[in-house]
């Protein structure tokens, strides 16, 4: 009768009704480096190193606006290629971050 007139017990907000969950393993230092290093060198390859070049090319813009492009340094016929060169080296970049972070967390 006591169940019926208090209740049941209060749960916590840490307290659910699923499996237990495994902790989560932190990446080790040398390996964190080396994710935030990846992560950052393919958005540096894949936006302004890629897509932006390619970007002015389409859009006409002065070829003696090359500010720090490095494709736009190049004749006019290697821009794009080489552009499109850094989209794929920042793709891979960014994979490979990905994959070092997923493989850790693999093995909880």
């Amino acid at each position: 009768m006591d169940l019926f007139l208090v209740g049941p017990p209060a749960t916590t907000r840490g307290d659910h009704a699923g499996p237990p969950r495994a902790p989560e393993v932190q990446l080790p230092g040398w390996k964190s480096a080396a994710v935030g290093v990846l992560w950052t060198v393919g958005i540096v390859c894949v936006v302004p190193q890629g897509l932006v070049p390619i970007g002015f090319n389409l859009f006409g813009v002065d070829p003696q606006v090359r500010v720090w492009f490095a494709a736009r340094y190049l004749p006019q016929q290697l821009q794009v290629p080489v552009a499109a060169g850094f989209i794929v080296a920042g793709a891979l970049a960014m994979w490979w971050a990905y994959s070092i972070g997923r493989g850790h967390a693999g093995r909880r």
